[in-house]
């Protein structure tokens, strides 16, 4: 009955304020740890310049840059922006279309995905924005749950956690309602985009997969 209630709270926050909802499940110790396993595996050179796709009220973003990156995080949401833009942090952050980025080509190190990719309706249009604004060798990846996670997968990790109540729900929300994706799928897409050293990693017990590629030194036909 409680989780049904807290589950409740949970969806009646991602309609009513959406930037509230991502900075809280950022506060989760699984959901924080998750991206910044997934961030860390990247192995990003200091210096880079990092574009977050996606980004949210920002919180992944600020914390790149504490760590000393140029990071620019983008999202079409103006509420997102206006709550990213109130942190105290070093990152750029835009409200601008992802399939149209207001960037100029090859401007970025590294472009990372964490809550977009999964949600986006033309994945290959967005590669291929993604590819324009790589830098030659630059590197892409994406963060995605995987089609077996389910509620009683999470219940089972929150369990074993010991997660309280309210973290407990907001796993099985995301479980329950975030869309999965399928890795070779994802592979073919990079493929297809013009990225190589296409690779996947898991995490949260292997129920979510980040895919990331390199941009090949050729152009896409």
């Amino acid at each position: 009955m409680i989780q049904s209630i807290l589950r409740a709270r949970i969806l009646a926050t991602a309609v009513l304020n959406p930037p509230l909802l991502f900075s809280q499940l950022f506060g989760y110790d699984w959901y924080r740890d998750t991206m910044l396993d997934w961030v860390s595996d990247l192995k990003i050179p200091t210096g880079a310049k990092i574009l977050e796709l996606g980004c949210g009220p920002g919180n992944l973003s600020a914390h790149l840059a504490q760590l000393g990156y140029e990071v620019v995080g983008v999202d079409k949401s103006e509420r997102m922006i206006k709550h990213a833009l109130s942190l105290e942090s070093k990152a750029l952050f835009v409200e601008a279309d992802a399939y149209d980025l207001p960037f100029e080509v090859a401007a970025f190190d590294v472009i990372i995905l964490a809550s977009l990719f999964n949600l986006v309706p033309d994945r290959p249009k967005l590669l291929l924005e993604i590819h324009r604004a790589l830098k030659p060798g630059g590197v892409v990846s994406v963060q995605f749950p995987l089609p077996k996670f389910d509620a009683n997968i999470a219940k089972n990790i929150s369990s074993k956690r010991n997660l309280p109540p309210l973290s407990t729900a907001a796993m099985t929300v995301w479980a329950s309602v975030g869309k999965k994706l399928n890795t070779t799928q994802i592979h073919d897409e990079f493929a297809k985009a013009g990225f190589d050293n296409i690779s996947t990693k898991l995490h949260l017990e292997n129920n979510i997969a980040s895919v990331s590629g390199s941009k090949a030194n050729t152009n896409v036909a």
